[in-house]
């Protein structure tokens, strides 16, 4: 069974030297680089260690994988409804205790992509691909490899194409195939959780025309590789700062990287694309629908707990019984309710294609772009019934003090006596997820995480059946006749 532990993965991590930039200095040993502990715990030690927490055990061991064994969830290939429901629950799970942890599913996404879109080259263009792929997730699953998505390149001048820039790195491609493999030039943008990983898994991040073969690869290299270099970007302060002022961010912090190819050699059974332009589309949408249906389930555990400290701080504040402030909670749930019935439907009217299962992406996208219109509603819900003191309680160390001690306990107590540091660690909770540095980041990554809002739009509009809604209007337009009724009505 490949359940591995925290630790072994924590043991293999400590023994890769990759190249790693921050704050202009090198990281030396990215396992005792304090920075980095948030990350390697949501992306890490608790996505592993779900496997073997009794709460979530059963929901977190699936199976059987490639190798006819289970394995942790996160590393399964869906070939079912039931396997996906079972990632909607596990992300959702992994959520409601560290937010991002529900998004480590990424990698395998793409992989799962690629053994799709695999046998479709394969058989029209005569290419081995599918069995490389399976080769490799068979490694994946049975060693449990840590894995980062390289999917978004830096792109240059938005306005042109791979093609068309002045500058050809700044899509990744191939300057050079020789015998025993390829060698691969350029940069992706925000690769999220490298800093944890023991791989990358590089695809496409668009659809390719005729005359663009370089950049239409995909491969997956190790973080040491000699060329790769990551310079990597998180929160400031989450990481030594004290757990009551930031109780999710200091250990729920997600490290981006800038991560640069300069001239990476990668050996062709590591190779999954290479020069077949017109499937980097396919393999791009595939993984967006596959991706973002455990997106919805991460966004419900942490709706989840947006409800439950609205619920909570309004009966500390003594409003809970106040209309609008239960419908302020009321709208919580909805929003929640709402996405989760996505996750689900988009699971439930799946498809099986080539094996394995991929979710509906209307209802994908549709529920992606609910994550992201409902969580600044959702914040802004929360911090109005929550009140001002979220931004300007004083610095918890202040609180402590013995000066203070006393004062805290008659100034912030709520309308349950003695619920002063309770209330307070409340407050300092609210901050941290809907008022900070961290909500800050969310911000940003509600928009653009797993995608952007324009190009969620796109599959949308794609994918949806308007030929099919077109005949029904025309249909309906008949009358009496659309529903079979007589040209008369019998007296």
């Amino acid at each position: 069974m490949a359940l591995h532990t925290p630790e072994q993965l924590t043991e293999r991590l400590a023994a890769m030297t990759p190249n790693i930039r921050s704050r202009g200095a090198a990281v030396e040993n990215r396992t005792e680089h304090e920075p980095f502990s948030p990350t390697l715990l949501s992306w890490g030690h608790w996505l592993y260690h779900a496997a073997f927490d009794e709460e979530t055990a059963g929901t977190m061991v699936a199976g059987p994988d490639l190798n006819g064994e289970d394995c942790h969830v996160f590393w399964h290939m869906a070939t079912s409804v039931d396997d996906l429901l079972q990632n909607l629950h596990a992300a959702r799970l992994l959520a409601e205790r560290s937010p991002l942890a529900g998004y480590a599913s990424i990698g395998r996404d793409e992989l799962q992509a690629l053994l799709i879109v695999s046998q479709d080259i394969d058989e029209a263009k005569g290419t081995g691909y599918h069995a490389r792929v399976e080769a490799y997730v068979r490694r994946f699953q049975r060693e449990q490899v840590m894995t980062a998505a390289a999917v978004t390149d830096v792109k240059g001048d938005r306005s042109k194409r791979p093609s068309e820039q002045d500058d050809p790195d700044v899509y990744v491609h191939v300057v050079e195939r020789n015998d025993d493999g390829i060698v691969v030039r350029g940069a992706k943008a925000h690769t999220s959780g490298s800093v944890g990983a023991e791989e990358l898994i590089v695809i496409p991040t668009r659809a390719l025309v005729d005359g663009e073969d370089d950049y239409a690869v995909s491969f997956a290299v190790p973080v040491d590789a000699p060329g790769l270099r990551m310079v990597a970007r998180g929160l400031s302060m989450s990481h030594d700062a004290d757990e009551v002022e930031v109780p999710i961010s200091a250990h729920d912090d997600l490290v981006e990287t800038l991560t640069i190819f300069d001239d990476v050699f990668v050996p062709y059974e590591r190779v999954f694309l290479l020069g077949e332009h017109e499937y980097a589309g396919a393999i791009a949408n595939t993984f967006a629908s596959v991706n973002r249906q455990g997106y919805l389930g991460t966004e419900v555990g942490k709706l989840r707990l947006f409800v439950g400290a609205a619920q909570r701080i309004a009966e500390l504040n003594g409003v809970a019984h106040v209309s609008h402030i239960k419908d302020k909670i009321a709208q919580l749930i909805k929003l929640e309710r709402t996405i989760w019935a996505l996750g689900l439907g988009s699971s439930l009217e799946s498809a099986s294609v080539r094996g394995f299962q991929v979710p509906d992406p209307v209802q994908t996208n549709a529920g992606k772009l609910a994550c992201m219109e409902g969580h600044y509603l959702a914040t802004r819900l929360l911090l109005e019934i929550a009140g001002g003191a979220v931004v300007t309680a004083p610095f918890v160390e202040d609180l402590r003090s013995e000066e203070l001690s006393e004062d805290v306990e008659k100034y912030f107590r709520g309308a349950e006596p003695g619920s002063a540091w309770e209330r307070l660690k409340l407050l300092k909770f609210i901050r941290d997820i809907a008022a900070s540095e961290y909500s800050g980041y969310w911000n940003a990554e509600i928009i653009h995480g797993s995608g952007s809002p324009a190009a969620e739009m796109l599959q949308l509009y794609r994918e949806h059946d308007l030929d099919r809604c077109k005949e029904l209007v025309e249909r309906a337009m008949t009358g009496k006749a659309a529903i079979g009724a007589a040209a008369t009505v019998p007296s």
